[in-house]
């Protein structure tokens, strides 16, 4: 059983009351409260209160943290309903307002127990603050701050001006105009430090680099001034003009027309991606060169008795696709004529010397209408070429090649030699 006194060490017993002079009405009591049920609390004076007295005052101390409202039941006088103030009204106890060792002061209001020292509001124990959690955070040393790794910290308006204040030396800085028609120095300058071209000219002096109106000048290296040889490694120029673009100025330029493209005679335009790819779609003609070549011709005698016509070179022609267009072919005849008569020169008897593609002649070839003298034993070779015959070689056929109106004199001529034909053609 809970009991408990009085604040005052007179003893009552000892004095001769003359009057009402109730004993609650003494200093106050003060006692352990005990709890037989829950959030009920009884307390037990010694000597006992007669009655429960408006501003009577009880230091108390719960053994049980109550977890809802409470009552308190001082000998057996009476369950009283212990109230607390919030915001200037009193209210019902909440949870864990009364916790176990800590010494409250209730004073009868003559309906209620106030709870006169109740703290409001009561302290509350916050978890560490994280991206999803609201809790307590530690704010941020300035080292913290500039290192910038950790991330569960808090920075301040203060650190965070002190590494702004660092970070913005070098940054860009305008300084204004600069009239390069005179071809200045550099001036001296601070990294970010930035002068717009006003007047076009050089910068860095008469070697300098040529600036156009609006071109940026911007140092990237603190520097106290000078020629381009000294100081331009501490400056780059910003070009900011609209001029046209030029094989040796950078400068704007408009999109080139598909047709611009497809003509392909304008040089100031540029070419996307999208143009040029639709203009190899439209290219994809495939250019071929096949080549054709007759079996080489062993020497051959022609003999000295008349005219003749010696026939020689097949050439099959296969391979061409229906539909090719033939943009170039020639036909070439490589060989030799020998005198076979070690002792008597001979000649053609007309000087006529010709060639023939199916007895029809080349209008390219050389035809010899002069007479053509070999000494004794003598070799004369030759070589003629078809430079264009494409309108004459039309997809795949055999080609029968001849030298035609032959005939010797006194003695008979040996002939040798191959044909080539080589056609270049596109396919859709």
């Amino acid at each position: 059983m809970a009991g408990g006194g009085y604040d005052s060490d007179l003893n009552l017993n000892n004095v001769k009351l003359l009057g009402d002079f109730p004993i609650e009405h003494s200093l106050g009591g003060h006692g352990i409260a005990d709890s037989q049920e829950a959030n009920k609390y009884t307390v037990t004076l010694t000597p006992p209160i007669t009655q429960y007295r408006t501003g009577m005052p009880l230091n108390v101390i719960f053994n049980i943290t109550n977890e809802d409202s409470a009552t308190l039941n001082v000998n057996n006088k009476g369950e009283v309903i212990i109230k607390k103030i919030v915001e200037d009204t009193l209210v019902n106890l909440s949870s864990k307002d009364l916790v176990v060792g800590k010494v409250y002061l209730l004073v009868y209001d003559g309906q209620f127990f106030q709870l006169a020292n109740h703290v409001t509001p009561p302290l509350i124990v916050f978890p560490i603050a994280s991206e999803t959690v609201m809790g307590m955070i530690e704010i941020a040393t300035q080292a913290e701050v500039n290192e910038g790794v950790d991330n569960q910290r808090a920075v301040t308006p203060q650190k965070l001006a002190q590494y702004v204040a660092d970070k913005v030396t070098g940054l860009w800085e305008d300084k204004g105009l600069i009239d390069c028609s005179l071809n200045p120095n550099y001036p001296a300058g601070q990294k970010g430090d930035a002068y717009t071209a006003s007047i076009a000219g050089k910068i860095g002096g008469p070697g300098g680099t040529d600036v156009q109106v609006r071109d940026v000048i911007y140092c990237r290296a603190d520097n106290l001034g000078g020629n381009e040889l000294t100081t331009g490694a501490s400056w780059n120029v910003i070009q900011g003009n609209l001029v046209q673009a030029t094989t040796a100025l950078a400068g704007i330029a408009r999109i080139a027309t598909q047709a611009e493209v497809t003509s392909g005679l304008d040089d100031t335009k540029f070419i996307t991606p999208l143009k040029l790819i639709t203009f190899l779609n439209s290219r994809t003609k495939m250019r071929t060169q096949i080549r054709f070549q007759s079996d080489s011709l062993p020497e051959s005698e022609v003999l000295s008795a008349g005219a003749a016509e010696y026939h020689f070179g097949i050439i099959p022609v296969t391979g061409i696709p229906a539909g090719s267009t033939i943009r170039q072919a020639s036909l070439s005849w490589e060989g030799y004529i020998r005198n076979l008569d070690v002792n008597n020169p001979n000649s053609f008897d007309s000087g006529n010397f010709a060639m023939q593609r199916d007895g029809s002649p080349f209008s390219n070839y050389l035809n010899v209408t002069t007479k053509l003298q070999l000494g004794p034993g003598q070799i004369t070779f030759f070589r003629y070429v078809e430079d264009d015959v494409k309108n004459l070689t039309i997809g795949n056929g055999t080609y029968l090649t001849k030298f035609t109106n032959l005939s010797a004199l006194g003695s008979s001529i040996a002939i040798a030699g191959h044909w080539t034909l080589e056609i270049d053609y596109e396919t859709p």
